[in-house]
């Protein structure tokens, strides 16, 4: 249809009466009109028809749908001409992801839920990713452990509730940071003497 429309407008021509001549011729010898299938008969054209012509018909719906799955099934044909089916990868596999940088090594963790997807762990954490973006290898990968950080704040354990509870140590503030007062910007804000006497944190 859009190469009818882009042919109509290079040649000038009325774009409406492309789209009734298509509309107007049969596919093939042995399937209606498409017309035919959406009105239940011929529509006027700029030739000359007989009134018989017009009169409505039946339409073989059965044959009109195997026509339809013979096209898809025609156009699905040529669609799948290159494709070819991947090898599923199993844990443990080695492989390489494809990035921005490159191909870099990673080992398989685990088939994801998703379709055609696994989890892969590289040196910066696990992923998920198509099989189309990795890339069996023979190599013998071996990642580096990744050192989860220790948490700073020991937990402790309540004798009432028996729940581990965090205990955070905050730095006491010396003398001169109680008396000083800063800015946003860090400088330090001065009080005037008059009002030495006046306790500021009120």
């Amino acid at each position: 249809m859009k190469s009818i429309l882009t042919k109509a407008k290079n040649d000038n021509k009325d774009p409406y009466l492309a789209i009734l001549d298509h509309r107007n011729t049969p596919p093939t010898a042995d399937i209606c009109l498409p017309e035919q299938r959406l009105m239940g008969r011929r529509t006027k054209t700029r030739l000359p028809t007989s009134d018989s012509l017009r009169n409505r018909m039946n339409i073989d719906q059965e044959k009109v749908n195997q026509h339809r799955e013979r096209t898809n099934k025609n156009s699905q044909r040529y669609y799948d001409h290159g494709k070819r089916t991947l090898r599923s990868l199993n844990p443990g596999d080695s492989c390489r992801i494809q990035t921005k940088e490159g191909w870099i090594p990673t080992k398989v963790v685990r088939v994801s839920a998703e379709p055609r997807s696994y989890v892969v762990e590289t040196e910066t954490g696990q992923y998920r990713r198509n099989r189309n973006f990795l890339l069996q290898t023979r190599e013998n990968i071996v990642l580096p452990q990744i050192e989860e950080p220790e948490p700073e704040n020991e937990l402790k354990a309540t004798p009432s509730t028996g729940r581990a509870t965090p205990t955070i140590q905050y730095p006491l503030p010396t003398p001169t940071e109680a008396q000083e007062y800063r800015t946003t910007r860090g400088r330090t804000i001065k009080m005037p003497a008059k009002y030495k006497d006046v306790d500021m944190s009120k």
